[in-house]
């Protein structure tokens, strides 16, 4: 009879052990797995919720802002009340929110003047004024700063300036005339001590509705204030928010976001409640 040398059985017995063990190894590296996504899932469940949290201070400060959310049609003139030279664009205007910071942006691919505007409340970079910015980025993809000057703005106008020691230096001039209608100017000086001069301004006015009115009974945005163009739903109740950036910050994290609104809420009605001309 023919028999195995001791060498091919011991073989044979290794190749036994390991085809009986692969499958449970390959059953507790699977739950290895889940467990780890699990754990991530969990860590990440918690970040919307402070997200919307450090963001409340943006929004506070960019609140005379909320009125630019929404889709826009505009009419560029270089010379103000002349049509050579002017053309037609529409932008859209919406709200950020990225590594615990908000932000307002507007772009469109028709915007001639420049690329995108985004309005930012915190200093960036680090070395500016802990001032409202407007970072500018043109059609050629160069971004500039400019900074809000509280000395040559009010409620209604806002001017944002280039640092001094920039050249060109360039001012913006954002104007909300209404809830449905708002101007932007640009200016341009080509040296530190120059004047600005005028580049061009284009007029826009709102498509579809007006912004919400604190006081009236119309839908407001759950995480901004504005007026509530989209509805989303949790728990079964209806809640409207007024971009696409919004509806993100909301489906994140819908209880923090409500929570969030409710303080808000609370805290202007006490602040009213406080101001006698109010």
């Amino acid at each position: 009879m023919f028999r195995f040398p001791v060498t091919c059985k011991f073989q044979w017995f290794v190749l036994l052990i390991t085809a009986c063990l692969f499958p449970l190894a390959l059953a507790a590296h699977g739950m290895m797995l889940q467990s780890s996504d699990s754990a991530s899932a969990a860590a990440s469940s918690d970040q919307p919720g402070q997200a919307v949290s450090e963001t409340q201070d943006d929004i506070r400060a960019l609140k005379r802002f909320t009125v630019m959310a929404g889709t826009w049609r505009g009419v560029g003139q270089v010379q103000r009340g002349s049509s050579n030279g002017s053309w037609v664009e529409k932008g859209n205007c919406a709200w950020m929110f990225q590594n615990g910071q908000g932000s307002l942006t507007m772009n469109s691919d028709s915007m001639r003047l420049f690329r995108s505007l985004q309005l930012k409340a915190r200093s960036t970079p680090s070395d500016l004024p802990d001032q409202l910015q407007m970072i500018v980025t043109w059609p050629d993809e160069k971004t500039n700063v400019l900074v809000r000057s509280d000395e040559q703005s009010n409620e209604q106008v806002s001017v944002f300036v280039s640092m001094p020691d920039q050249t060109p230096g360039y001012r913006c001039i954002v104007r909300q005339i209404s809830e449905i209608r708002m101007a932007i100017l640009l200016e341009q000086r080509t040296t530190a001590t120059g004047s600005f001069r005028r580049m061009a301004e284009v007029g826009y006015t709102r498509e579809g509705e007006k912004l919400a009115n604190a006081n009236s009974g119309e839908r407001q945005c759950v995480v901004t204030g504005g007026l509530g163009r989209i509805a989303v739903v949790w728990e079964g109740r209806t809640w409207y928010v007024c971009c696409d950036g919004c509806r993100q910050v909301f489906e994140d994290d819908p209880a923090a976001t409500i929570a969030a609104w409710k303080e808000r809420q609370q805290a202007e009605r006490q602040q009213k409640g406080s101001d006698p001309q109010k």
